[in-house]
């Protein structure tokens, strides 16, 4: 089973990703592991956003790959909506500071 899971080409990322989480945690004498994995995953969330957005393109459309559907505007709408929904809890965006001067 084991030789069969090495034959796989995907298997590699992941060991890859842990041996980089790994020696990150090593690096770091283990203080923020569970932070960068909490990170790691958060993001993961907008990865799969794209990738299903870039499954509609092709499945929907010609078969062409839409290079304007990336993570950065993933993340800029999911903010946004963000933003949106928090509204109604009388959250009024960023907060403003007077005591800063700008020359």
């Amino acid at each position: 089973m084991i030789a069969r899971l090495l034959r796989q080409p995907w298997i590699w990322s992941f060991i890859a990703a842990a041996a980089v989480w790994l020696a990150a945690i090593a690096f770091t004498g283990g203080t923020g592991a569970a932070g960068m994995l909490t990170a790691a995953l958060s993001l993961a969330v907008f990865t799969v956003v794209v990738g299903v957005g870039q499954m509609f393109v092709i499945t929907l459309g010609p078969g062409n790959v839409d290079r304007h559907i990336d993570l950065y505007d993933s993340v800029r709408l999911a903010g946004a909506v963000d933003d949106f929904a928090l509204q109604p809890q009388g959250w009024h965006g960023p907060v403003q500071r007077d005591d800063v001067v700008v020359n």
